[in-house]
């Protein structure tokens, strides 16, 4: 026979209250601290930021101490930072080389490698958001998202918000910086702040104090929000705090925006922020999409706690990624190439979605020259266009435009293939002479336009190379319609960024 309960329910019920409050006022109170780790400090160390010369390097002591940090780079040891201390700590890392590894040590004990970027315009990119905020009991670790962002290879994360549940610096370093500690000490993760990083539970208001003291980024505004932007090779990044904490801080957000948009140049233009619960007041939708539109940016992340679907807001794609209603911590995956942004699913399984949505580059091109062609047929259902005595040397161009059309309801792979000028350290005869640089498909009937870049330098010799020939080969035609491929080729020709 079981024991009967000892609490009655209403002693229960005064329990669980009084627990409650304990439990709010210790995560919100002033004097609560994050728990300690190796070497004294209650945070270990993370890059904040990382380019391609610079790094940003910050951590939280248990007790003041100098910020301090040695780096080991190509045969030389150099020392960054100051004496002075304290116990938040931000050191940047200047005059480092592109794409060169270096391991610093921070008091001695914390110890990491970061490998700097370079320009190139094929790198990897995470898209995730809601890592704390309110959990469903059945949810993956928290552990196991930065594990999986490792072992698909992201060099950094956009997070959309909600990094802890109550605002505090114990909030974040127990939710966020402890299970992100090993990816967070050799690339960023940047994060745009959700409504439960802003002061939750906004008893008086939104505040960014302490989340702008754990990401001391350099904010569009120095007193208000937490905003900010950064760029990686070609793509420039921009985070929003959508929930403003002054009056009319929203407007002056925009306004920011509209500067920052005004005056950039990257071929693509992504912006992430929270959503899951807009505020009543201040927040304005329809005023910030429509500055988006205006400058044509490529696309928005932003988290909803429930799960994972996409949207469209004025011609702007909008990918809402959260984990409460994943369960195993879904995200998305960006591949970023030189014309066109690549996006996935994945989630914490390692599984990875076959579908994907392709952005291509909306930024205008000028053309250097237009190819002319001599063509033949190989095979009815092979029909191939071969664009002989291109003879122009990569740098003087930048990609390869092709207009062609499509009449076909039946999907059609557009294969795209060049070759160098031989010389005397590059002999290849025959179909060896050629690089396959991208199958382009065609899904609908009517006119298609694609944007193809080509290597800057010749993949075997590592070289400057001129490209001799052009090829355009469909693949997949419907057997009883044989293709004529000369009559559906509009243009190709080379062009020029900006």
């Amino acid at each position: 026979m079981n024991a009967p309960f000892p609490f009655s329910a209403r002693t229960l019920r005064r329990t669980c209250v009084v627990l409650g409050l304990a439990v709010l006022a210790a995560a919100c109170g002033s004097k609560a601290e994050p728990k300690p780790v190796a070497g004294g400090l209650n945070v270990a160390p993370y890059v904040l930021d990382l380019d391609e010369d610079s790094a940003t390097l910050c951590w939280v002591s248990a007790a003041p101490m100098a910020s301090t940090v040695q780096v080991t780079g190509p045969q030389r040891v150099r020392h960054f930072g100051d004496r002075a201390h304290r116990r938040f700590h931000r050191v940047e890392l200047t005059g480092l080389q592109p794409g060169t590894d270096y391991r610093y040590s921070v008091a001695d004990i914390h110890q990491a490698v970061l490998s700097t970027p370079t320009d190139d315009r094929h790198f990897r990119f995470a898209a995730f958001g809601h890592v704390a905020g309110t959990q469903s009991p059945r949810e993956y670790p928290v552990e196991a998202l930065p594990n999986a962002l490792d072992d698909f290879g992201a060099a950094f994360g956009l997070c959309c918000g909600d990094i802890t549940y109550y605002t505090s610096v114990p909030g974040f370093a127990e939710a966020f910086f402890g299970p992100f500690q090993d990816y967070l000490a050799t690339r960023p993760v940047h994060v745009a702040p959700g409504n439960h990083d802003g002061g939750f539970p906004q008893q008086r208001g939104f505040d960014y104090t302490a989340f702008r003291t754990m990401f001391p980024h350099d904010y569009g505004n120095a007193d208000e929000g937490a905003y900010h932007t950064f760029t990686r090779a070609h793509v420039r990044f921009i985070a929003l705090s959508y929930c403003p904490d002054r009056k009319d801080g929203f407007v002056r957000q925009l306004a920011w925006l509209e500067s920052v948009l005004e005056a950039d140049e990257s071929e693509f233009v992504v912006v992430f922020f929270g959503g899951a619960n807009p505020p009543q007041v201040g927040y304005d939708e329809d005023a910030l999409f429509g500055v988006l539109a205006k400058h044509e940016v490529d696309a928005v992340f932003c988290h909803d706690g429930s799960g994972v679907f996409q949207t469209e807001v004025q011609g702007i794609p909008r990918f809402h990624i959260g984990t409460s209603g994943t369960g195993v911590r879904s995200f998305h995956l960006i591949d970023a190439s030189p014309y066109e942004l690549r996006v996935r699913l994945a989630d914490t399984t390692r599984r990875m979605q076959g579908h994907l949505w392709s952005i291509p580059s909306q930024r205008t091109k000028s053309v250097v020259r237009t190819v002319e062609n001599g063509a033949r047929i190989d095979r009815p259902t092979c029909a191939r266009l071969h664009f002989r005595g291109v003879s122009t040397p990569r740098t003087e161009f930048d990609g390869v435009c092709i207009k062609i059309d499509w009449p076909h309801e039946r999907t059609g792979v557009l294969q795209v293939l060049w070759t160098p000028e031989e010389g005397p350290d590059l002999e290849r005869k025959g179909d060896g002479a050629y690089y396959r640089c991208r199958l382009l498909r065609m899904g609908t009937p009517g006119t298609h336009e694609f944007l193809v870049s080509l290597p800057r330098d010749e993949p075997l010799t590592g070289k400057t190379y001129t490209v001799k020939d052009l090829v355009l080969r469909i693949d997949n035609a419907p057997n009883s319609e044989p293709v004529e491929i000369e009559t559906l080729v509009q243009e190709l020709s080379l062009v020029r960024n900006g």
